[in-house]
């Protein structure tokens, strides 16, 4: 902690029961009204050692710096101890309206911290060690929201607790963009795990690949297909009451 000044005002005065000032005369400083041991620890102005203290020729009493933190010290001229109270108070609230004002050091001690914790390569940037994550998050159960977007008192995409992963954009725009510009022809953009490793992919040449069925109830379209539709099994898909349409393609087996 700072030192705090004491003495060096109008109201700092060497002086006895009557009010006759002391000039000249050593004086001792104390912690408290009762203390026995004078306080060693103690300053001039410019931070000089001093054995006490001297009453100026007016009887003043000098200013000077107590030990660190004191903000009440009792002064004894041989007539009796005075308490002197800090002087620097307005010095030091006036420090703390400055601009990036820093008077307790604990802005600068959070940032060293900060700094420690969160390696910084910019204003903005971070970078973490090797093999170690940038945060690291112990999840409770359920599924609260870990990681929020807010706007405008709208939530938007958000990290569940139970690793669910809701994207809800604010506005009128692709919710997941893949970007596959390093990524190979041969390599997945997706790959969904299922009960065998690899159950759904979908490739970066636009490819999908599963180990399951592929199951729709809309018509299949595609450039060699057209709006064809494809039936199967034993029974003619007229007598099933449906109507073939020019394209369809209508594979009998088990008849």
């Amino acid at each position: 902690m700072a030192r705090n000044y004491f003495g060096g005002t109008s109201a700092d005065v060497a002086e006895d029961e009557a009010g006759s000032r002391l000039p000249n005369l050593p004086g001792r400083v104390y912690l408290t009204a009762t203390d026995p041991d004078p306080v060693k620890d103690v300053l001039g102005p410019n931070d000089e050692p001093l054995d006490g203290l001297l009453a100026d020729e007016r009887g003043m009493i000098p200013q000077f710096q107590g030990p660190d933190g004191t903000e009440q010290l009792w002064v004894d001229f041989g007539k009796g101890r005075t308490m002197l109270t800090a002087n620097n108070v307005g010095v030091r609230f006036r420090s703390h309206l400055l601009s990036n004002a820093d008077p307790h050091g604990d802005r600068a001690y959070s940032r060293e911290l900060l700094e420690q914790a969160v390696l910084k390569t910019g204003r903005n940037d971070c970078r973490t060690i090797p093999s170690d994550a940038l945060f690291n998050v112990d999840a409770p159960a359920g599924t609260n929201d870990v990681i929020r977007m807010n706007r405008d008192a709208k939530t938007g995409t958000n990290l569940k607790s139970s690793g669910a992963l809701y994207l809800d954009p604010f506005t009128d725009n692709t919710a997941l963009v893949i970007n596959s510009a390093n990524v190979t022809d041969t390599k997945p953009l997706i790959t969904v795990n299922g009960s065998t490793p690899s159950t759904f992919r979908v490739m970066k040449n636009g490819d999908i690949r599963t180990n399951g069925t592929l199951i729709t109830n809309s018509p299949v379209q595609a450039p060699n297909v057209g709006d064809a539709r494809v039936f199967s099994g034993p029974t003619d898909p007229a007598v099933q009451g449906i109507t073939l349409r020019p394209g369809d393609v209508w594979v009998t087996y088990g008849g």
